[in-house]
């Protein structure tokens, strides 16, 4: 049977994603976002529950996509999640898209992958044009080809998969609905995650969702654990930067702080009240609201550079039902890779590598950040005693 993989945050799961979910074929393997996601925000709802969320709309198999990668920048996140379907021997990997154009995506892919799209994107930068805009100018001036927001991510998966090797195949499902990022409710069943996220009442979001996700949300509430949001923390936030001088993070190499971001962040968190006066102060033109989360969350938990260009040790294992037990039991250790997947997240003290350690304990403190911002504060170690949703 064919395996189809889905690269995700779900954050939440709506009928967009739904809908994603009902165009795979054969066994759904969704590489799903940790706690935190590509924008550097904390994931309203635990891995756990989205997980499960996911199982109930159609996947098969749920697996991590781990910090600090799910956190990563468009190249980081699609390389490490790309890197763990390509263990498993994926067939297909399908994802959304504003065009749906596979061919014009595949042809974008390779122009930025070429030495000229390399120097003309340099150049751009040098010339102080935003790194965003350089890259949408550089590709449009060379392939003529206007990218969206996840165009983007699409053109990121499919190199990936060049750079790689990989057998995968590539599918593009145009996107349905409201646009990425778009922030207000809009008429139909399929609004953004990110109007979703913002939403004030269950009631103004029962109708862009699957039951079995919506329900799920509700559980969590009840039980205070949704929404997860860095405003729960904010003074400990505001704290951390105030404590701490910009060359703290400069001297320690932390990702994305250099070219005076850590000075942004330190200068805005000394000259501000609430997280988001601090975010509003340190985004800039060149510096996108995406870069300054991401950022600061690296310095929180003190990602380097070097850890974003490994490649994850090991995935967990976050939801599955029969069919996807089948493929785990054909694929619990990939030998092409030397990637484990855990049923227990506490299992990853027994990998003896350097790698695996230094992920362990980035995923640690991102989890010790995550448990505190939930809205009923849990024990840093909560996600450790944690076990994936099974179905039967």
């Amino acid at each position: 049977m064919a395996i189809t993989g889905i690269i995700c945050e779900f954050n939440p799961l709506h009928n967009g994603h739904k809908y994603l979910i009902e165009q795979a074929k054969g066994t759904v393997v969704c590489v799903m976002s940790g706690n935190s996601t590509q924008r550097g925000e904390l994931a309203v709802a635990d891995k756990y529950a989205r997980a499960e969320a996911a199982l109930r709309c159609g996947a098969d198999l749920v697996l991590e996509l781990p910090y600090p990668w799910c956190s990563g920048s468009a190249e980081y996140f699609s390389r490490a999640a790309v890197g763990i379907l390509e263990s498993l021997e994926t067939d297909n990997l399908l994802f959304g898209s504003e065009s749906g154009d596979v061919e014009a995506l595949k042809r974008a892919a390779e122009c930025a992958l070429s030495d000229e799209f390399a120097q003309r994107y340099e150049s751009a930068c040098n010339a102080n044009i935003p790194s965003t805009a350089a890259y949408l100018n550089t590709l449009n001036d060379l392939c003529s080809f206007e990218a969206g927001s996840n165009d983007i991510l699409g053109i990121e998966y499919i190199k990936a998969i060049i750079s790689s090797n990989g057998k995968m195949k590539p599918t593009a499902v145009k996107r349905k609905g409201a646009a990425y990022l778009c922030d207000k409710l809009t008429e139909g069943e399929i609004a953004s995650a990110t109007a979703l996220r913002q939403a004030r009442s269950f009631e103004d979001i029962a109708q862009y969702m699957p039951k079995g996700s919506f329900d799920i949300l509700r559980r969590e509430a009840d039980e205070e654990n949704f929404p997860c949001d860095m405003k729960n923390i904010e003074s400990a936030v505001l704290s951390f930067f105030r404590l701490h001088p910009p060359s703290f993070f400069t001297d320690a190499n932390i990702a994305g702080a250099g070219g005076g971001v850590a000075n942004l962040l330190c200068r805005a968190a000394a000259e501000s009240r609430t997280l988001d006066e601090m975010l509003q102060k340190a985004v800039t033109k060149n510096y996108t609201n995406s870069r300054i989360r991401r950022t600061l969350l690296y310095c929180m938990t003190g990602v380097e550079y070097a850890d974003l260009e490994n490649m994850p040790s090991y995935v967990n294992l976050l939801a599955t039902n029969k069919c996807g037990r089948e493929l785990l039991g054909r694929v619990r250790y990939a030998e092409n890779t030397g990637l484990q997947i855990l049923t227990k997240p506490s299992d990853c003290v027994q990998i003896n590598s350097d790698n695996a350690r230094r992920q362990a304990e980035l995923s640690k403190r991102l989890d010790s950040i995550y448990t505190l911002a939930s809205p009923k504060p849990k024990i840093a170690g909560d996600m450790l005693r944690r076990s994936p949703y099974i179905e039967n």
